[in-house]
């Protein structure tokens, strides 16, 4: 018998998989029709974008992410973009996670999240 006391409803997860956070920060591109191309940070990279839109091809994947829009990088991915409407705002996390697998490529881009923006305030 184990000697663990659990609340009813609540299971452990385990050890947290997130190591180091080593980025959080918002970004802003104010300038239709600028280009970029760049690879992704280290480790995980999380983006919410807040306002304008911007087109995005990574992977040999072609986005148009929107304010709502959340895409997750892994590991040093190329990528070519666009601003098709500024300002373009976004959100970014970089962390650590040696552990956690990245969602797979067709899970990497979520709409509908604007209501997180909150939780990525930068003090």
């Amino acid at each position: 018998m184990s000697s663990q006391k659990s609340s009813p409803g609540i299971r452990s997860l385990g050890p947290q998989p997130i190591q180091d956070i080593l980025l959080v920060d918002l970004f802003c591109r104010r300038r239709n029709g600028y280009r970029f191309e760049a690879t992704s940070l280290p480790g995980h990279l999380v983006q919410l974008v807040i306002r304008g839109r911007v087109r995005l091809e990574c992977n040999g994947r072609h986005y148009t992410l929107t304010p709502g829009c959340l895409i997750w990088y892994h590991e040093d991915e190329l990528v070519r973009g666009q601003v098709i409407e500024s300002p373009w705002e976004f959100y970014s996390v970089n962390f650590t996670a040696p552990s956690l697998p990245p969602p797979a490529f067709e899970e990497r881009v979520l709409d509908g999240h604007l209501h997180l923006a909150p939780h990525f305030l930068v003090s």
